[in-house]
This record gives C-alpha cells, sequence and structure tokens, in this order.
C-alpha cells in the first residue's frame, strides 16, 4: 500500500526481495494503472525513466476544456487527498505482467500499518550554488513558512526551490525571470527555463520566504523575498 502525501500524487517502482538489483518498472514515465511490467533489473539500469504515477488530484478543469466526460478519464477514479491509501497489485500470468492499483476506501480493507511520511525538506537550487541543494529553514512560529538567507556575490541571481532534493518535487513560477510573488507551480518536473530571479547589489543580503499549506483540495503557495 501507498499513503498518499500532501503533493496528492506518488511515483514509484517495484523492488524484489529488498534489493536494488531487481526493480520492476513500466517502459515509460509516470505511468498509469495497468502498464506493462519492465524488469527485473538494476535500478541504476532502470533509472527514473520509468515509473507509476497514483494521481489524486482533481482532473475534472480538464475535462471540461476538452467537453469529455470526467468520470471516463483515465485516473480520475484516483481521486485522493493527503493520507489516503491505495492498494498496489502486480499481476502475472505466464509472461504477462501488470501493476493496478485501487482506492482503499475503508479502514479495514487496509492490509498493512504505514508510518506516516516525514516532515518534508524544501530546498533553494540556485546560480550561486550551481543548482545544488541548500536546506530552508522551517519556521517554528509559523507553520507552513520556510527561509532561506543569500548574500549577493553578484548583481543578479535565479533560483527554484525543490521538495525533499528531488527534481520531480521542484516549485518555479509560470515566466523566466519572475519577480517576487509570482504565480507558483508544482511540485513537478524541473523546468530549466523558468525561475525566480533576484536583482540587488554586491553584499546585499536578501532573505526568501516559501509558504505552503495544503488544507482539502486547496493547495496554496508563495514565494517572495525581500532585502535584510
Amino acid at each position: 500500500e501507498i499513503l498518499l502525501g500532501e503533493n496528492r500524487w506518488e511515483q514509484f517502482q517495484i523492488q524484489i526481495d529488498a534489493t536494488d538489483e531487481k526493480i520492476l518498472c513500466p517502459p515509460f514515465y509516470k505511468a498509469p494503472k495497468g502498464s506493462v511490467v519492465t524488469g527485473p533489473a538494476s535500478a541504476e539500469s532502470m533509472g527514473i525513466n520509468g515509473t507509476w504515477l497514483i494521481d489524486g488530484r482533481d482532473k475534472s478543469n480538464l475535462a471540461l476544456a476538452d467537453g469529455s466526460d470526467g468520470d471516463a478519464m483515465p485516473g480520475v477514479s484516483d481521486l485522493g487527498m493527503p493520507g489516503d491509501r491505495y492498494k498496489i497489485c502486480l499481476h502475472v500470468a505466464g509472461k504477462w505482467r501488470a501493476v493496478t492499483w485501487s482506492k482503499v476506501n475503508d479502514i479495514a480493507e487496509a492490509e498493512l500499518p504505514i508510518t506516516p511520511s516525514l516532515p518534508a525538506k524544501y530546498y533553494v537550487a540556485a546560480a550561486w550554488n550551481d543548482w545544488g541543494f541548500e536546506e530552508m529553514t522551517p519556521d517554528p512560529s509559523t507553520p507552513g513558512l520556510w527561509t532561506f538567507e543569500v548574500t549577493f556575490q553578484r548583481s543578479v541571481t535565479s533560483f527554484q526551490i525543490v521538495r525533499n532534493k528531488d527534481w520531480c518535487q521542484a516549485l518555479f513560477p509560470t515566466t523566466p525571470n519572475a519577480p517576487s510573488g509570482s504565480e507558483v507551480v508544482g511540485p513537478e518536473d524541473r523546468e530549466d527555463q523558468l525561475y525566480w530571479k533576484i536583482e540587488g547589489r554586491l553584499h546585499q543580503t536578501f532573505k526568501i520566504e516559501f509558504r505552503r499549506s495544503v488544507e482539502d483540495t486547496e493547495d496554496r503557495r508563495s514565494v517572495t523575498w525581500h532585502q535584510i
């Protein structure tokens, strides 16, 4: 079973005998339920190019856009909230293998206890650190607020924010060189050309503030900064 996290989506592969040398995955990225299974092979050879995706987010807006029936759209039955459980099944019939999943609607159906996820960590990946990861500091007095201070070694710099050092969970603006307060996208796969841009003077220090609040179906995110 998988516990849906605050992003309302989870990607996964299947490990056999608790070893990275025996990984099962689909032949493409973010595959839906029912996709064919490849492997077993080593995690190194599989990489992250083949993953299954459980997507609990509401896709009704997509249905309205093309006029189709939302109930018929793939994945709509997976609609879920953080904390919901999904039971994953590997089906084998001779050489035929497939992976499916279904939402566990009754706690009595749950087969195993699941350890709650650890609190997420957020990192700044930026031009000044060669797009490595520098951890943001959670504010103990304000739940849902993370901060990071940077002292300029150049007059202009750019950055994105990444959840749990995972480039599949990047947060970024909708336009290049975005200013403070711009709309936030993600966590999603990294977009190389979309980042926030801070302009200042050499040796000035700026404080970046990232806020995230997940309540019901609302995922509110904001990125701002100011000189200190």
